[in-house]
């Protein structure tokens, strides 16, 4: 099992906006890290993180080169999951991708101000959603 951490930073590239600002996915440079692991036969731990620059809320607040904030919306955030996990299911099957561990974000000792987040609340309604999709 290896562990990941920063899937949706921006060098990643995943999360980006068409030339009429519409949000857009893209999954190539994901498909060359999980390819690589899927020949290794080795399961990853994705954590879903970081926020990326194009949906935060404070694109510009950073931990490690990282973009720390909350979404500016959460539906935002939730659709790039969305399609995120549609897009591994499809690419790696159900079967391959149930077998996968995911976390959301970072441990849940840590402070979340240390995140991005300005409360609890806004936490817990960010994490809610994100489990749900």
């Amino acid at each position: 099992v290896v562990h990941f951490t920063g899937i949706f930073a921006d060098e990643l590239r995943v999360c980006r906006k068409s030339s009429s600002g519409e949000l857009t996915f893209n999954f190539v440079y994901l498909d060359v890290i999980f390819d690589f692991l899927m020949a290794q036969k080795i399961k990853p731990f994705i954590q879903l993180a970081y926020m990326p620059t194009l949906i935060a809320k404070h694109p510009y607040r950073r931990l490690f080169n990282a973009v720390v904030s909350e979404p500016e919306n959460n539906d935002d955030w939730c659709r790039m999951i969305e399609e995120t996990f549609k897009h591994l299911i499809s690419r790696y099957s159900a079967q391959e991708v149930c077998t996968w561990y995911f976390s959301i974000w970072n441990q849940p000792d840590t402070p979340t101000y240390l995140f991005g987040f300005g409360d609890d609340d806004a936490f817990f309604e960010f994490y809610k959603r994100s489990y749900s999709k």
